[in-house]
């Protein structure tokens, strides 16, 4: 799984060795990070979890298909198999959270929010090790 972590309004980093350039996949090239129009606003959205969700949810947001054809699709894949799937978008130019499908933070101090993850198998670690190195400098 990707690992993704951002804090709002600040930043967002996905590692590189998945996310970056994107790795072929069954003839599709698969990004975790990618620059959409989110109802007239320039956003990037920022992925995790498993092809086949990651995919459609971005040909979805491309508009290469439809939202109906985006449910019908994903409720075949949901019959035969159980997939994982986390997602953020944020304003390209403010870093303001347009969309979050995530974990509560995985970094709270008195009751703020400090960092984020997608639910992504490193991103309670990234989280962690981001916050106590901020820390110790």
């Amino acid at each position: 799984m990707t690992t993704t972590i951002y804090r709002e309004f600040e930043f967002a980093a996905c590692d590189s060795k998945w996310s970056v350039d994107g790795h072929l996949r069954r003839d599709v090239i698969e990004k975790k990070a990618i620059h959409i129009d989110f109802k007239g606003k320039e956003a990037i959205s920022l992925m995790c979890g498993d092809h086949p969700m990651i995919v459609l949810m971005q040909a979805m947001q491309l508009k290469v298909i439809t939202p109906e054809q985006y449910a019908s699709l994903m409720s075949l894949y949901m019959d035969v198999e159980d997939f994982t799937f986390g997602m953020v978008v944020l304003d390209k130019h403010s870093g303001a959270i347009l969309v979050g499908m995530y974990t509560p933070p995985m970094i709270a101090i008195k009751s703020k929010q400090i960092v984020y993850d997608l639910g992504s198998t490193g991103g309670e670690f990234a989280a962690h090790c981001l916050y106590y190195a901020e820390k110790r400098l």
